[in-house]
């Protein structure tokens, strides 16, 4: 997300997650059809896997985040079956106990979440999701015709963005900072003003 933002905009990356959404939602009628019935949810799994505190505590990547959470509600509230967060390491629950306060209890209703122990998730995916649509790496049956576990033919890895497709630096502070050097044992009064409904303290 930090890499995605120094080349898109928080805007743009809503319209395309909305397009994902989207897209996924149309995959699942497709797939389901096949077996005599239409489906209008998902089963979602994030993979954990080398999750980095840092890029969300980065100002426009929080904002984002919450800004999606407040679209997903708006617009996709039945969309979700249930979201599988799996190989959650320790930092992750601090993470999420600030993201769920912008969750309503029905959407929270539905994440799992699951530390580093496949035993473990592996059981709880197989209650939800059979293993001829799972990719080899989580346990199922698919895999890439080069005998990929993790299927990446269908499956986008991700990974960083090259520095040198960044549009600009959005990591130099505007000129409204200001820093100020607090010593042990003193203190430091200011007023906080916050222009807009939905800002972030930071």
């Amino acid at each position: 997300m930090y890499g995605a933002l120094h080349v898109i905009t928080q805007k743009e990356f809503i319209k395309i997650m909305i397009k994902i959404l989207d897209g996924y939602l149309k995959l699942a009628r497709e797939q389901t059809k096949k077996h005599g019935q239409v489906a209008n949810q998902l089963s979602v799994i994030f993979d954990l896997e080398g999750f980095n505190l840092k890029q969300y505590l980065w100002k426009p990547a929080g904002e984002l985040v919450i800004m999606f959470i407040q679209m997903y509600e708006a617009n996709y509230p039945e969309i979700l079956k249930i979201c599988f967060l799996i190989n959650a390491p320790r930092v992750f629950a601090f993470a999420f106990s600030i993201v769920k306060k912008f969750m309503d209890d029905y959407t929270l209703s539905k994440i799992q979440i699951y530390k580093a122990d496949p035993t473990k998730w592996q059981a709880a995916l197989f209650k939800v999701i059979p293993k001829d649509q799972l990719p080899a790496y989580y346990g199922g049956t698919l895999k890439d015709p080069d005998g990929n576990p993790k299927y990446t033919t269908k499956i986008c890895q991700g990974g960083k963005i090259p520095k040198e497709l960044y549009a600009n630096n959005m990591d130099k502070p505007n000129e409204d900072y200001t820093t100020v050097i607090v010593r042990k044992g003193g203190k430091l009064e200011f007023d906080i003003s916050a222009p807009e409904v939905g800002s972030i303290l930071r």
